[in-house]
């Protein structure tokens, strides 16, 4: 009785903290199908607790209702699995055309675990006892393996071929959560009456949401401006709508000796170069139709699109040389000095995002120095 108790109140608030997730999920037009695959997924996961929450209900000799019951859950549970697996390719995927090219391949496996449970519980739905059938748990726990196992290669695999660094750190933190259910479902299925799988699963996922809320969250709150999630959406957008007659160009532009800044005069000194010269860009972009955003620690970063090089030029060195004189050059007695770098998209070395984005530095305005001047 005890027991029964205890597996009622992890599935129920496993439920309400499913709800709660999909009662304040936010729909993002630029992540339309991971939203989506997202939303299956808590609602499968949903539907595992309810059926979960049932079976510790109903008495264990109503055979027919049990074996109804393990059936629904090896549907449900089979599910959770599949939706993971593309939840996680959406969301380290350029494109859908992958998943949509091995679709039939992808949904096989757990539609021949459900009809396989099916006919289990069909078969053995009139016996006088319980029996459970090894071979479909034997495949249940092969099928959700297998999904968790693809989504940890899915992300390590996109880990490995992304140059972009801020998205490097994403996709390994989305391999590492792969792996606690995986690791969940190999206890549960030695111990079978420990109830882990669901609080596991439900605490991955609310990580995951939380992941997810940190992600559309545009704004780097230190110096106000654009920061590396709204930098990438903004890159979506100029690729599918480029301007025929101009050049697309990524500016980088980082603060020189920024380690040593920290730590010589503090981090709230080095904080305050950085809101000095978030401002400073800020001004510099004034009227140049540029994209300005902070993407990391001592790098602001300018995307825009121009007619020619030499316009970019200009550009970058009014940046160098307005910041040789002015207020940023106030708060601390070394100089403050910015190394500035730039790409542009579209050229025989640049033909992906990532490509673009990593070639920066081969192509030099300023360089970057090490050593402070006073």
């Amino acid at each position: 009785m005890f027991e029964n108790l205890v597996g009622i109140e992890v599935n129920v608030i496993c439920l309400l903290t499913a709800l709660l997730i999909l009662g304040t999920l936010q729909k993002s037009y630029q992540r339309k199908l991971q939203t989506r695959a997202f939303c299956a997924l808590l609602l499968w996961f949903i539907a595992f607790c309810v059926i979960g929450g049932i079976t510790h209900i109903v008495d264990p000799q109503n055979i027919a209702a049990m074996h109804v019951l393990i059936c629904l859950k090896v549907i449900t549970c089979v599910f959770v699995g599949y939706n993971w697996f593309t939840y996680t390719f959406y969301a380290t995927a350029n494109n859908s055309y992958g998943i949509r090219r091995w679709a039939p391949l992808v949904i096989a496996p757990p539609l021949a675990v459900s009809i396989y449970a099916i006919v289990v519980c069909i078969k053995h739905i009139s016996d006088t006892e319980l029996l459970l059938d090894p071979l479909l748990w034997l495949f249940l726990n092969i099928v959700g393996n297998v999904y968790f196992i693809a989504a940890v290669v899915v992300s390590v695999k996109r880990s490995f071929r992304s140059a972009n660094p801020f998205q490097k750190g994403e996709y390994r933190r989305l391999s590492l959560v792969a792996i606690i259910p995986l690791i969940a479902m190999f206890v549960q299925y030695k111990f079978i009456q420990l109830n882990i799988t669901s609080p596991v699963i439900i605490l991955t996922i609310l990580y995951m949401y939380l992941l997810s809320l940190k992600q559309q969250i545009f704004t780097d709150p230190a110096t106000g401006l654009n920061n590396k999630h709204k930098m990438t959406d903004h890159i979506d957008k100029v690729l599918q709508n480029p301007d025929p007659e101009k050049r697309l160009f990524f500016v980088q532009i980082g603060v020189d000796y920024y380690e040593k800044i920290r730590k010589k005069f503090g981090k709230k000194k080095a904080l305050l170069v950085i809101e000095k010269v978030a401002w400073f860009l800020r001004s510099q972009c004034h009227g140049q139709n540029a994209f300005l955003a902070r993407y990391s620690a001592d790098k602001f970063a300018i995307i825009c699109e121009k007619e020619t090089l030499s316009e970019l030029e200009f550009l970058c060195n009014e940046i160098i040389r307005n910041s040789e004189t002015g207020e940023i050059q106030s708060v601390i007695p070394w100089k403050i000095s910015l190394n500035v770098y730039w790409s542009e998209y579209g050229t025989e070395k640049t033909q992906t995002v990532d490509d673009w984005l990593n070639g920066v530095y081969d192509n030099c305005i300023k360089p970057a120095t090490e050593t402070p001047e006073s």
